[in-house]
């Protein structure tokens, strides 16, 4: 197993096979909050982060030493069908270890309805609050934050009809200061 590892990597650096991660991000579009990043499935816009004590649609007090990191912004669904934000279309990038595992979200809500599932329809933006839960003190207003929005391209699904949204990569990223909830 070594060896085959020693070989692929023999082979892989030469090619940069090892540097696409790199390349990757180094691609990506930087955004300014506030500012719009399209793709083929959503455009979407981060405008600001906080930190809040409950959970966006919950009214239960939270488990001890949890609070929710809140990114606010707004989606369009840009296809023709109605579509769900998935859990992986963001990625939080921190010089924070402790926020290195936080690379899903928890969920995606309507900031109008946040107790409801998200639908967005083709051609409408709705308002949305993308919500990490993480420990309470990790992260203090005046912290930066660097969120990956993940693009993917479209393919017609070969086992079922439809479409499937395969090649995920970092689209663009936006450097937000956590403000007070």
């Amino acid at each position: 197993m070594v060896a085959v590892l020693t070989v692929a990597a023999v082979v892989a650096i030469p090619v940069g096979g090892w540097q696409h991660v790199d390349r990757a991000d180094a691609a990506a579009e930087h955004l300014e909050p506030g500012e719009r990043h399209v793709a083929d499935q959503f455009a979407t816009t981060l405008d600001r982060a906080a930190v809040t004590r409950v959970a966006p649609g919950s009214s239960l007090d939270p488990e001890p030493g949890v609070s929710y990191l809140v990114v606010y912004g707004r989606m369009d669904n840009r296809t023709d069908r109605t579509q769900s934000p998935r859990t992986d279309m963001f990625v939080l990038d921190s010089d924070q270890a402790d926020l290195a595992d936080l690379d899903r979200v928890d969920a995606v809500k309507l900031v109008a309805d946040p107790g409801s599932f998200v639908y967005l329809q083709p051609g409408l933006p709705a308002d949305v609050a993308i919500v990490w839960e993480i420990e309470k003190g990790l992260l203090d207003p005046g912290d930066e934050l660097r969120i990956g929005i993940v693009d993917r391209t479209s393919a017609e699904s070969q086992v079922g009809g439809g479409t499937v949204w395969l090649d995920p990569r970092i689209g663009a990223v936006v450097d937000l200061v956590v403000g007070s909830s």
